[in-house]
């Protein structure tokens, strides 16, 4: 698996708080990615587990990370206290929004579950542990994003000289202002 992982300053101390305000102990192997990582995104990633064909596209990170990746910013803390309640902690989302947890009770401890949004109360257990689910994961190397001038002139190249609306001008720009600063690395824990 591929993984671009966020800031890890005072991430020791960052999962330390965590920890203490929800009352848990992640697993050991989770806590070892979260130092190492601290989450990440994962573009071009996907996994067959189960009964489960998605795609990943990031586990959620503490302190400095992308707006949809930071754990506290995505979930209020009500809503992570309730998952906790259940015995799991959210760890990463696909693209449509379903949800990664890690089991943090006796029950489910250290497995990774899979919950789809519209089927909230159904958990699919996806893997044993953290690295046993990482290493199920298939990640692409993401393609050199394009710039502006590039795609126009491949435009021009394949014929088609009409100038783009802005509105496709204004979503290629954020395309490349997001996959600009992704630097993909190999996901070893």
């Amino acid at each position: 698996m591929l993984i671009s992982k966020f800031d890890t300053t005072n991430i020791a101390e960052k999962i330390a708080d965590l920890q203490c305000q929800y009352r848990i102990e992640l697993p050991e192997q989770y806590r070892q990615f979260l130092h190492k990582y601290n989450g990440g995104e994962t573009p071009e990633t996907s996994f067959r587990v189960a009964r489960v064909s998605s795609d990943l596209s990031g586990f959620f990170g503490l302190g400095v990370t992308n707006e949809y990746f930071h754990l506290e910013r995505y979930f209020d803390c009500d809503k992570i206290a309730a998952f906790v309640s259940e015995g799991i902690f959210p760890i990463g989302k696909n693209s449509f929004g379903d949800l990664l947890f890690i089991g943090v009770k006796e029950e489910h401890l250290g497995e990774i579950l899979f919950r789809y949004h519209d089927k909230p109360k159904g958990l699919i257990k996806l893997a044993d542990s953290f690295s046993d689910f990482a290493a199920k994961c298939k990640s692409k190397k993401l393609k050199p994003c394009h710039s502006i001038e590039e795609r126009l002139a491949g435009r021009k190249a394949a014929g088609i000289f009409a100038e783009p609306p802005p509105i496709a001008l204004q979503e290629w720009q954020k395309e490349i202002d997001r996959y600009q600063n992704i630097h993909q690395e190999e996901f070893i824990l």
